[in-house]
């Protein structure tokens, strides 16, 4: 096994990759893209494995980004305590009714995203 198959965050990019999710390098324990990878961006996020493969063999500790809205069918919801995020879902979900079941992450920060994926019958902008 190659040192880049030992390593979670290529093969969770690629694993976003083959679901269909395009991805794009960001810097190290940030959000921002790499630029001199990526230099349009979010416009630059692909599920090609050949170009994933040669973004983390260029910047092996590159956090991955992954790009949302009508390209993905995924939708983050980014639920911030700090700031008054809870009461807000929790108002948004008493007049809308409750959030489907859905995969949730607790960043270090304590804030919360909900990624949702495709809702059928539901148009998701970029």
């Amino acid at each position: 096994m190659t040192q880049m198959q030992n390593n979670p965050l290529v093969c969770s990019a690629l694993t976003y990759g083959k679901r269909g999710w395009p991805v794009l390098p960001l810097h190290p324990s940030g959000k921002a893209p790499l630029g001199s990878l990526v230099p349009r961006g979010i416009l630059d996020a692909t599920c090609d494995s050949e170009t994933i493969q040669h973004w983390w063999d260029t910047k092996p500790d590159a956090n991955i980004g992954i790009r949302t809205g009508a390209v993905s069918g995924l939708v983050v919801l980014d639920v911030d305590p700090r700031h008054g995020g809870d009461d807000t879902l929790y108002e948004l979900e008493q007049r809308h009714g409750k959030l489907p079941d859905t995969i949730e992450s607790v960043l270090q920060a304590k804030q919360m995203q909900c990624d949702s994926a495709r809702v059928d019958g539901v148009s998701v902008p970029d």
